[in-house]
C-alpha cells in the first residue's frame, strides 16, 4: 500500500513543457528558450535531476546534489542552465537575484543562492552543509561581470511551484552595455497526461 502511494505521488509530479508563442526575439530551440538583443544573446535550458547532478559534479566537483529529491518524493526544485554571451565591446552585468519565476496567479520565486542559504542556516544556529559549499562554481551566485566577447553560464535553481500551478514564466534580466536593462521571458505550462517535453 505504501509503495502504491509513493508511486502515485511521483506520478503526480508535473512535467513542464515550453509554452509558445513568445515575445519577438525569443525562439524555442528544442526545450530551451533562446533570446537575442542589442549586444547580447542568452539561452535558458531546463535540466532534470540527473542533468543537474551531472552539471554539478562535472563543473563544480560537487560531492553531492543538495537539490536532489528524497526517495519517493516529487522534485522540490526546478533547475535551468543559463548561458549569456556578451556580443558588445564593453563589459555587461548579470545579477541572478534579479531573475524571477512567476506563476499565473502571480506568486513569485527567486533563484536560490549561497548567501541566502548561508543566512538561513545561520539563523537556525547551524553551519551550511559541506555539499552546499561545493556547488558554488556551478551556480550563478551574486553579481557576474561578462567581459566583451565573453560568455558566462551557470545554474538558476528555483523552488518548484505549488502542485496546483498550471503555468509559469521564468524572467531573466540582464544589464547591458548601454546601462539599459534587457529582459526575456521563458514560459512553461504543465504537460497533459502522456505529453512529453
Amino acid at each position: 500500500m505504501l509503495a502504491a502511494l509513493l508511486l502515485a505521488a511521483l506520478a503526480a509530479a508535473p512535467i513542464w513543457i515550453p509554452d509558445p508563442p513568445q515575445a519577438r526575439g525569443t525562439t524555442l530551440q528544442g526545450t530551451a528558450w533562446a533570446a537575442e538583443g542589442k549586444g547580447w544573446a542568452a539561452r535558458l535550458t531546463p535540466l532534470d535531476d540527473a542533468e543537474r547532478w551531472a552539471y554539478l559534479r562535472d563543473l563544480g566537483g560537487a560531492a553531492a546534489d543538495p537539490f536532489a529529491p528524497k526517495p519517493g518524493t516529487p522534485p522540490a526544485f526546478l533547475t535551468y542552465l543559463l548561458t549569456i554571451d556578451n556580443l558588445s565591446a564593453v563589459p555587461m552585468g548579470f545579477q541572478a537575484a534579479n531573475c524571477r519565476l512567476i506563476t499565473r496567479n502571480r506568486r513569485i520565486g527567486y533563484p536560490l543562492d549561497l548567501p541566502t542559504l548561508e543566512t538561513t542556516f545561520h539563523q537556525l544556529d547551524r553551519e551550511i552543509p559541506p555539499a552546499w559549499a561545493t556547488i558554488r562554481p556551478a551556480l550563478f551566485d551574486g553579481e557576474t561581470t561578462i567581459a566583451p566577447g565573453g560568455r558566462a553560464s551557470g545554474l538558476l535553481v528555483f523552488r518548484a511551484p505549488e502542485p496546483r500551478t498550471r503555468s509559469f514564466t521564468v524572467e531573466v534580466l540582464l544589464s547591458t552595455a548601454s546601462v539599459e536593462e534587457a529582459a526575456f521571458m521563458a514560459a512553461y505550462r504543465r504537460a497533459k497526461e502522456g505529453q512529453t517535453p
